[in-house]
């Protein structure tokens, strides 16, 4: 049989400032591995970075589409032929690309059986299987549910209801099997590089259209997941719902190993440590960086995702700035202990991660933060709180203070906290992922209303400068490399930094 792994183009409503840059869909390249292990012919079509360079206004103006022509699209899924197709959707915010690949598939040839996964599926697989389109749902990890799936279509089993993690259609009836339990030993499942259009990620950071722009603009990059899962159980996170509660590392001589390859295959210079819990083992993380001091490369990483304030210690930062981190992020998500402990269940201690921020500073290692406001039952002196704690970060060192209004991710305890108290502004799953697009708040609480929510939002981006350090250089990259969309989004970020646009910067 031949399987086709799609990573489809982006759409996003026209008003937003970019649309979602080009990355590299792990979760393809994982799946792809186990599948030509078993023999099978495989290709990963990722239609955004073939085509992160073409953009075109569609549906009466309405959206923005970002990736290769349709027309390119359908020719190369007529060429390979599948009999399977297996489309990821890894952020909430592509469900329309998902939904759009699906109809294009089924209208080549309606025999092509069509598989989804990823983040929205997984969340959202009651309102995907109304889509015609999609025969099957894979939840959560998907290397082995796919594999099962593919050798049950291939021997024309009819019964599919021992395939754990599988979500399908019998007749008029949603049929949700059994979860699959997690991969544990994660050495033994290697992604499959050689699919990949690496030159196309080289060339889509080199125009400042990959994702993570401020840390691989101009790079030969990779993204690498040393570990997976997350043990923690913060009320407004959707991570644990893919990847599971259970922290699940790699071997620090399998992480190196993947490295080198990377390195001595594709010269690459920058790697994304994708990780939700890189320093949980603050023994391992140590281990992983002297290895690479030792190797003597000349790299540098980042932990885009953050670290957890409380897994690291001085000696760990040192050794991180030593070993190539060129950036990491902490998560503090509110100023307020109180917010912090019990409306988020994050239990971190604030004035621990000041003292992380001055270790980072102390080594020379660029440190941003990440805030959430809008949590539900949060109150207006609660905010103030965060706003005044974020400018003490940036007077301890912190780069840039990122501020985000919260998504109640359906399955969070924030979401059903939510759904209870009848806070939600609007329960229709369309309306819901455009939210996800336009930051527009998705709660309002007798706390706090929408539109209160909204002038906070604008009061704490001023805790950062009119142009972050991080941006700046972006800024002047893109200047030199692409005038036309310099100006372009110039504009669109002076419009929203004067509240009249809701675009959203891609950067």
């Amino acid at each position: 049989m031949k399987i086709l792994l799609i990573n489809p183009g982006q759409y996003m409503l026209s008003g937003i400032s970019y649309p979602l840059n080009t990355f590299q869909p792990m979760g393809l390249g994982y799946m792809a591995s186990v599948l030509l292990k078993n023999g099978y012919k495989v290709e990963i079509f990722d239609v955004l970075a073939e085509g992160y360079n073409h953009e075109e206004i569609i549906e009466r103006a309405k959206y923005r589409y970002v990736g290769l022509p349709i027309k390119e699209v359908k020719k190369r899924i007529k060429n390979f032929s599948p009999d399977i197709a297996g489309i990821t959707a890894p952020f909430t915010s592509q469900a329309k690309a998902l939904h759009e690949m699906a109809k294009l598939v089924k209208l080549i040839n309606p025999k092509i059986k069509v598989v989804v996964g990823g983040s929205y599926p997984t969340t959202y697989s009651d309102v995907i299987l109304n889509d015609k389109n999609v025969d099957f749902i894979v939840k959560g990890e998907g290397e082995l549910t796919l594999l099962e799936l593919i050798k049950k279509i291939e021997s024309k089993a009819k019964r599919l209801n021992t395939i754990k993690g599988l979500v399908y259609k019998k007749g008029k009836k949603t049929i949700t099997n059994k979860p699959r339990p997690l991969l544990m030993d994660l050495d033994n499942y290697p992604v499959a590089w050689e699919l990949f259009p690496m030159t196309q990620y080289f060339e889509a950071a080199y125009n400042i259209k990959s994702s993570r722009s401020t840390s691989t603009f101009g790079k030969r990059w990779a993204t690498i997941f040393t570990s997976r899962g997350c043990p923690f159980s913060c009320a407004f996170c959707a991570g644990r719902l893919v990847m599971g509660q259970i922290w699940r590392p790699r071997s620090v001589r399998n992480v190196i190993d993947e490295m080198e390859f990377l390195i001595e295959k594709y010269k690459i210079q920058h790697f994304d440590v994708e990780d939700d819990n890189f320093t949980f083992n603050k023994q391992r993380a140590k281990e992983i960086c002297q290895a690479i001091i030792k190797k003597g490369w000349k790299i540098e990483w980042s932990t885009p995702n953050g670290i957890r304030a409380d897994t690291v210690d001085e000696e760990l930062i040192r050794k991180m700035k030593q070993a190539g981190c060129a950036r990491t992020i902490v998560a503090p998500e509110s100023g307020n202990q109180w917010v912090v402990d019990n409306l988020m269940n994050k239990k971190i201690n604030l004035n621990h991660v000041k003292k992380v921020v001055g270790w980072c500073r102390k080594y020379n290692l660029l440190v941003d933060a990440f805030f959430l406001i809008g949590m539900p039952g949060e109150k207006e002196e609660q905010i103030e709180d965060t706003i005044k704690y974020a400018r003490d970060l940036k007077k301890r060192g912190v780069n840039d203070c990122g501020f985000s209004v919260l998504v109640p991710h359906r399955g969070t305890e924030a979401y059903k906290i939510a759904v209870k108290n009848s806070w939600l502004r609007n329960l229709k799953t369309d309306n819901f992922i455009t939210g996800l697009s336009t930051g527009e708040p998705m709660i309002e609480t007798p706390y706090l209303s929408a539109d209160k929510l909204k002038e906070f939002f604008k009061k704490a981006r001023k805790v950062n400068p009119l142009i972050p350090y991080g941006q700046f250089r972006l800024a002047i990259l893109m200047m030199i490399r692409s005038p036309k969309r310099f100006v372009k989004l110039s504009v669109s970020y002076v419009l929203k930094l004067m509240g009249l646009s809701e675009g959203l910067l891609g950067t």
